[in-house]
């Protein structure tokens, strides 16, 4: 069987998912069909793995619910929207290579470190309103300390800004992120209208 297009993954995702919710949940990838190559050498999720480029090294064939389990349901939603995700050091154990002498391993970052950045960026945020970057790091230290949803306006604003500056994919990407945290959300859904998302 010839490997999966990343769009026919994206289109096999959306049909397996209930109305109810755009996460997949563990039950529906449990009895998904799909399958995904992984590369602990480049730390790479991918639908298939294409010849030539770079030597990913060995392969590991992981079924939807193992990658479910080892990364999350927003790994599988990416790699099904666009065919590929890096995946960090928090998210895996492996360790296919001994670290070189001259690289220091970066530890993930500590609640306590994470709520130090989100008390950082928010008076940074009031005084620089357009700093993207500032905006977009807080909207991951939300997301990373569970709090998605508050997440969802800062996602939206750097939407609005690549929206209205053209660039429709990238806006797209972030209102795509939204989505993916609450598609019910009055915001999420004005924008989906207004933009045909």
């Amino acid at each position: 069987m010839p490997p999966m297009k990343p769009w026919e993954l994206v289109a096999a995702f959306r049909e397996e998912r209930t109305s109810a919710s755009d996460r997949l949940s563990r039950d529906e990838a449990r009895a998904s069909a799909l399958r995904f190559s992984y590369s602990p050498l480049l730390g790479v999720v991918r639908a298939s793995w294409p010849d030539g480029g770079r030597d990913p090294g060995p392969l590991e064939e992981l079924t939807a619910l193992q990658a479910y389990d080892r990364f999350g349901w927003w790994v599988i939603d990416e790699v099904g929207e666009y065919g590929s995700m890096q995946v960090s050091a928090s998210q895996v154990d492996d360790e296919v290579r001994p670290p070189s002498p001259r690289t220091t391993q970066l530890a993930p970052p500590t609640s306590e470190e994470l709520e130090a950045e989100i008390r950082r960026l928010r008076p940074l945020l009031d005084a620089h309103p357009r700093d993207h970057n500032a905006r977009h790091a807080l909207a991951n230290a939300l997301i990373r300390t569970d709090r998605a949803k508050d997440a969802i306006p800062h996602l939206l604003v750097i939407a609005d800004f690549y929206w209205n500056d053209g660039f429709v994919t990238s806006a797209r990407g972030f209102l795509r992120r939204a989505i993916r945290i609450d598609a019910s959300h009055p915001d999420v859904l004005a924008r989906q209208k207004e933009w045909g998302a």
